[in-house]
């Protein structure tokens, strides 16, 4: 009768991910687990159909503030009322998930469109949502504007509303207390910046502790953010254009600030055009998340330079 389940029970049975779990019991209180002699978390039947309910809550568009405090009473009848919206939110497919995003940017349908971020960004966890739905709608979204007549405003919009989730995402998957230090920006002149919060949550998914400093930073003050942070490395995000000549001159300087050694991440759609500039410079290039993540990881079991 009093049977509880573990984390990882809670996971397979519940759909959430255990980070997310962690980070919804802690900023939100949605349930409130037993603890084992050794501090292991135990979860009751209830607690486990709260967060499906949750989960759900979520996906079919509500945030996660807005249900929280339901109770399971409550977030069972919004969910029944939830079982017929449309379109329905294809739970595990990246790949149509960003096709029905990109419709519903085309039909300005920022409801569907927030609803199908949310839903996958529960679905798959922050580091999978970044690397298989948002980095790749938003690289979708360029081509399609560039090439298939998308209007300025439809991808304005898009743009805001993953960024607003990616400095969410940010926010609740720092590193713990004694994680290393990451500094995020673009260098001068660069305004794109969606590229960076992709790198700073993908390093906040790796365990570090990330300070964001926004879109085009001067070199010199990216190196002032290290050094007076501490920092272990440096991530650059460079997206358009591919052959502005201040970014070898920024990226000389960059390197000059931090001094030899010091790790600096270089990535983004632009950022093979740079190559050479990249490789004069001791710095290292990252042709996607995966390979910013395998860097990271390389970085963080390194000796501190």
């Amino acid at each position: 009768m009093n049977e509880t389940y573990t984390i990882r029970a809670a996971e397979r049975m519940s759909g959430l991910p255990q980070q997310l779990i962690r980070t919804w019991e802690r900023r939100y209180g949605v349930v409130r687990p037993s603890r084992t002699p050794t501090n292991r978390r135990r979860y009751t039947r209830q607690d486990i159909e709260k967060l499906r309910l949750l989960r759900a809550a979520v996906a079919g568009g509500h945030p996660i503030g807005a249900v929280c405090d339901l109770d399971l009473e409550a977030l069972r009848r919004l969910s029944s009322e939830l079982v017929a919206s449309e379109p329905a939110v294809p739970h595990g497919n990246a790949e149509a998930t960003v096709e029905l995003c990109l419709a519903a940017v085309r039909t300005m349908d920022a409801t569907t469109l927030g609803r199908m971020l949310d839903a996958s960004a529960t679905d798959l966890g922050p580091a999978r949502f970044i690397a298989e739905v948002a980095g790749p709608f938003l690289q979708r979204l360029g081509e399609a504007w560039r090439t298939d007549g998308l209007h300025p405003a439809q991808e304005h919009m898009a743009t805001e509303m993953v960024r607003a989730r990616l400095m969410r995402l940010l926010e609740a998957n720092q590193g713990d207390e004694g994680a290393p230090t990451a500094v995020v920006a673009t260098l001068r002149g660069q305004s794109h910046d969606a590229g960076a919060l992709l790198a700073a949550v993908m390093a906040a998914c790796a365990g570090w502790t990330v300070r964001y400093l926004g879109a085009s930073l001067p070199a010199e003050e990216i190196g002032w953010a290290a050094r007076s942070t501490d920092a272990r490395a440096a991530l650059i995000s460079i997206v358009y254009p591919p052959d502005d000549p201040r970014v070898s001159v920024e990226l000389a300087e960059l390197r000059r600030a931090v001094g030899t050694g010091f790790p600096i991440l270089v990535g983004g759609r632009s950022a093979p055009a740079y190559a050479a500039a990249i490789a004069d410079n001791g710095l290292m290039l990252c042709n996607d998340l995966h390979d910013l993540r395998n860097a990271l990881d390389r970085i963080r079991v390194e000796p501190a330079r």
